[in-house]
């Protein structure tokens, strides 16, 4: 069967497995990971947390989203494989851990270890997607890959009215999520170590256990990505978690009503997050970043607005798609900033290390601010956020659509 010069040619079976295999750690990996967004309400009353001690909880769990640096960084040493095997044990044991937690301690400790976990999952999936898949692909399975991520998402969205309706109540969400564990013997069979590690290793000398910043001129580049993460970061966190917060305090929405709504609107989101890793593709990164960063911007504004109930659950779904469709540009971005040897503890230092601290900095920002402005007005505040990622992304980020990654990088030397 011959290809048309137009049509790029078939994946191989291996990589469609892959590609089948990564998007399952991904769904996991979102239901995890937005699981407490899900259940605050619930584990505030079960632990007697105010609003303010549960967004401080949330900020010293997220602090296992930092902390994933000292993981992710490994992977330029050990190899994608292991690491992504580890992963996939480390959060469904974390989500056992959080589901028996007898207490607040407990339970903070599973999230924090889930996170960790977590996070290093995603990096290791990025890489294995931007290192096995064609160039005139990458953003586009990359987006098929966060799409799936933000199915989990819809699912967890979905499914949590019904859970907390169990004997075990919220308990049950977390049960649910550590299910994931199935996919370890999967991957044992499945996974290759990525070529491109493969041949990095034969040629260049693993990176030192002690952490680096990477060698000039790749330290300029990392420390400019790593603070549009910080940007991006700090509001894509506060403003899908805490939107469940807003919806039952300032709208009087049932808890059923928030999960339909959630999964509506994520389920329209899907389709435009897979819309967008294309566009990453076709029309480059930074005529794409401009439609996503806006989005994000407007979806913040709306959804946490007292628009009509209409015009609220289109915010909601904006926000989805352009909080969505930011990580997978970014995830693109940063995998083709660098050289194979030091991708992927860059992507650790810009993603995994500074850009995370949006994830501790966003809720106890939102933590200070609730009690007085309350949750419409202070989640608002953060849509400028991704304005100000996206003017440093123009700043600073070159064209990088359609290169292959030995390419990309040589371009910023």
């Amino acid at each position: 069967m011959t290809t048309s010069p137009l049509q790029p040619p078939p994946l191989s079976s291996y990589l469609r497995r892959l590609l089948g295999f990564l998007c399952l750690v991904a769904l996991f990996d979102g239901y995890d990971l937005y699981s407490i967004s899900q259940t605050l309400p619930e584990l505030r009353g079960a632990f007697g947390l105010s609003p303010t001690a549960g967004s401080r909880l949330l900020a010293v769990a997220n602090l296992g989203t930092i902390a994933a640096f000292l993981l992710v960084r490994l992977a330029d040493r050990f190899g994608r494989r292991p690491l992504l095997l580890l992963c996939v044990t480390g959060y469904s044991s974390a989500a056992l851990l959080s589901a028996v937690a007898p207490g607040p301690e407990l339970f903070l400790l599973g999230q924090f270890a889930g996170r960790f976990f977590l996070v290093s999952a995603l990096a290791m999936v990025v890489l294995y997607a931007s290192e096995e898949y064609p160039a005139d692909r990458r953003g586009r399975i990359i987006g098929i890959i966060q799409a799936c991520y933000s199915l989990g998402a819809i699912l967890c969205a979905g499914l949590t009215p019904r859970l907390l309706q169990a004997a075990t109540g919220w308990r049950t969400v977390y049960l649910l999520g550590s299910v994931s564990l199935v996919l370890l013997p999967v991957g044992a069979v499945l996974l290759r170590e990525t070529g491109r590690f493969q041949k990095a290793r034969e040629l260049t000398r693993p990176p030192p256990l002690i952490p680096q910043l990477p060698r000039p001129p790749y330290k300029t580049r990392m420390l400019q990505l790593a603070l549009i993460w910080l940007a991006t970061f700090t509001c894509n966190q506060s403003t899908t978690v805490f939107w469940k917060e807003f919806a039952r305090a300032d709208r009087g929405m049932s808890n059923q009503r928030i999960g339909a709504w959630i999964a509506i609107a994520a389920l329209v989101a899907l389709p435009l997050t897979i819309l967008a890793g294309r566009l990453i593709d076709r029309f480059g990164r930074r005529r794409s970043a401009v439609l996503i960063y806006l989005a994000a911007a407007l979806g913040t504004l709306g959804s946490y607005s007292q628009l009509p109930e209409k015009a609220l659950i289109v915010a909601l779904m904006l926000l989805i798609a352009g909080t969505s469709s930011s990580i997978a540009l970014l995830n693109t971005w940063t995998a083709e900033s660098f050289p194979t040897e030091l991708r992927g503890d860059s992507l650790a230092w810009s993603s995994g290390l500074i850009g995370r601290l949006g994830f501790v900095l966003s809720p106890l920002l939102v933590a200070e601010l609730v009690a007085p402005l309350g949750w419409g007005l202070s989640l608002s505040l953060m849509a400028v956020f991704p304005l100000l990622a996206l003017g440093l992304t123009l700043l600073w980020l070159p064209e990088t659509a359609g290169k292959e990654l030995e390419e990309s990088a040589e371009f910023r030397r």
